[in-house]
């Protein structure tokens, strides 16, 4: 059967039946949208007549509202403050129809990414970012654990979401890593910890160029740099794929369990902003491992997504109808896949 026979088959018929763990650093986008007609007299700077503005899940709030739009049911975390990002977080789970199971404190004060923007244009963003070596409450991580365990029943995913922010730090994703060997829980990770042996118990892990650059010494700027570099993570994490995102030149996979690497070049498509594409790409991973997939086929498919949404303007889900029609147009008359 092609693999576009079997997305069709797959995602009409098992994705409904997925669920998905999301654990990681969640995160308020905002949008500041407006025109610039003059330049402002205070300073040489753009003055932005603000038309309109809006709030969407970032972070990892962005892998679970892929994960909901593509049809699957997601389980998600977020460590929250009582401040007013943690109210419009909520208020976005809410209107997706998403359940969410917070651990609040009031120590913890809402990730925000505002962005300024003028005619689809970045001019500037504002980040509100936990102070430096924040930790987050310990008593938070003993209240999550029990919650995540008792999931582990029922969901075989867990994605861990890590921006460095301070969530996903050495001691809570030790216990996690335990919790999901003990239930046979596979882990997929978008790591940001330059020492890649905190991750060591996941199933796959999803660095850029950029990240597995700094975690092994190894600049990726070809097929064969980039080979080295998914053998040197899978040395460091022992997970069983490696997949390493490279923008416009695609993405480079090992299938460890075949000890195969494949490269799949980027599909050709508009590009109107990247932001979010990292979290598509682990949310269809994890998916398309769960109905069945292999690795170098959940690449395609993830491949696939990534071009959806990064024809978008800002952060946006890949849906499910977005999927399969940009799924039928690039696999349509495409031979057999290789796993």
């Amino acid at each position: 059967m092609s693999l576009l026979k079997r997305v069709q088959e797959k995602f009409n018929s098992d994705l409904w039946k997925t669920r998905v763990m999301v654990i990681g650093d969640y995160m308020l986008d905002r949008y500041i949208i407006g025109d610039v007609k003059r330049i402002s007299p205070e300073a040489p700077i753009p003055v932005v007549a603000v038309s309109e503005e809006l709030f969407r899940l970032g972070g990892a709030g962005n892998v679970v509202s892929n994960l909901a739009s593509l049809g699957s049911t997601a389980d998600c975390f977020p460590f929250l403050g009582f401040d007013e990002g943690s109210e419009q977080l909520l208020k976005l789970f809410n209107r997706k129809n998403i359940s969410v199971i917070p651990f609040r404190n009031a120590e913890v004060r809402t990730i925000i990414k505002a962005r300024l923007v003028a005619r689809k244009q970045q001019i500037a963003r504002i980040d509100w970012d936990p102070p430096p070596q924040f930790r987050f409450p310990k008593e938070l991580q003993q209240q999550l654990l029990p919650h995540v365990e008792r999931q582990m029943e029922a969901s075989r995913s867990l994605i861990l979401s890590d921006y460095g922010k301070g969530m996903l730090n050495q001691e809570l994703l030790t216990e996690i890593f335990a919790l999901a060997k003990k239930h046979s829980v596979d882990c997929f990770v978008d790591p940001k910890h330059s020492d890649y042996r905190v991750y060591r118990g996941c199933a796959s892990i999803t660095p850029n160029i950029k990240e597995a650059h700094e975690a092994t010494g190894i600049e990726v700027v070809c097929d064969e740099t980039a080979e080295k570099a998914v053998r040197r993570i899978h040395e460091m994490t022992e997970a069983r794929s490696v997949f390493v995102t490279r923008a416009e030149k695609g993405i480079t996979v090992l299938d460890a369990l075949t000890d195969q690497v494949m490269h799949l070049p980027a599909l050709a498509r508009e590009v109107a902003d990247v932001s979010g594409a990292g979290d598509t790409v682990i949310s269809m991973l994890a998916l398309a491992h769960e109905v069945g997939f292999g690795a170098f086929d959940s690449a395609v498919l993830a491949n696939i997504a990534a071009s959806v949404v990064v024809s978008h303007f800002g952060t946006v889900p890949c849906t499910q109808e977005e999927f399969l029609s940009s799924a039928r147009s690039f696999l349509d008359g495409h031979s057999e896949s290789s796993s």
